[in-house]
Parts: C-alpha cells; sequence; structure tokens
C-alpha cells in the first residue's frame, strides 16, 4: 500500500511540471502584448523594447518558461528558515511594511514601482476574526 502511495506521488511532479508547461504555453501564445497592455498604444518602440528586456519577454520561450518556475535559492532559505514567510517582499505598486500575524498587515506605496508610485500611501489589512466585531469595526 504504501509503495502504491509514494509511486503516486512521484508521478505527481511530472504532471505538475507539464501542466504548468502546458497552461504557460497556451498564455504566452495567446493573442495580445502583454508590453503594449502595460505601456498603451502611444508608448514609444524604445520604451516597449525596455520593458520587453525588464520582463525577459526578450529572451526564448523556454528560458522565459524557467524563470516562470524560479524556485526560492536554498542559501535564502538557509540563512533564515522563518524570514522568507515572516518578511514578504511584496509586489506591484506595495511593499511590505508591518506584519502582525492574526491582527494586521500593512503596506506602503513603492517609490519606484515602474507605473509611478501607487496614489495611495499606506493600507492596512486588519484580520478580525468576528462577524460582530467586524461590522462594529466599519
Amino acid at each position: 500500500m504504501w509503495k502504491y502511495i509514494l509511486k503516486r506521488i512521484v508521478m505527481i511532479i511530472p504532471v505538475l511540471i507539464g501542466v504548468t508547461f502546458f497552461v504557460y504555453m497556451v498564455l504566452s501564445l495567446a493573442p495580445g502584448d502583454p508590453v503594449q497592455t502595460i505601456l498603451g498604444d502611444k508608448a514609444t518602440e524604445e520604451a516597449q523594447e525596455q520593458l520587453r528586456e525588464e520582463l525577459g519577454l526578450d529572451k526564448p520561450i523556454l528560458v522565459q518558461y524557467a524563470n516562470y518556475m524560479v524556485i526560492v535559492p536554498k542559501a535564502v532559505v538557509e540563512a533564515d528558515p522563518d524570514g522568507f514567510l515572516e518578511h514578504p517582499i511584496g509586489c506591484g505598486p506595495y511593499e511590505f511594511e508591518e506584519w502582525n500575524h492574526g491582527n494586521y498587515c500593512k503596506i506602503k506605496a513603492y517609490d519606484d514601482y515602474f507605473l509611478g508610485k501607487a496614489k495611495t500611501e499606506n493600507i492596512t489589512f486588519r484580520i478580525i476574526p468576528e462577524a460582530s466585531q467586524r461590522t462594529i469595526a466599519l
């Protein structure tokens, strides 16, 4: 029985890689240009080429897929095992500022975001498990 379960677990790995590869290929071959979507129709050819390079879209499709599947380097995890979970980086126009488990999470506008700084400077997500307390907090 354990042999069967172990065999099934090992077989999941190539299936997951195959599914992610298939989904990535379908999305990358879909019509539309992500650079043009981000920058708009009036962007110069130079700006589009620069963004393509920053996003890695100028590389071969298999290199793009490998970058898509990147795993956190072992050295980062070994240096501080809980650090990646306790101090996430954030993405997009915001970065994490403070995180108090079970209470709140604060994010702030990222000054160097490529589309410009977000209009809202700070956002706090409060965790209120009880419905009546959530209503009162409004």
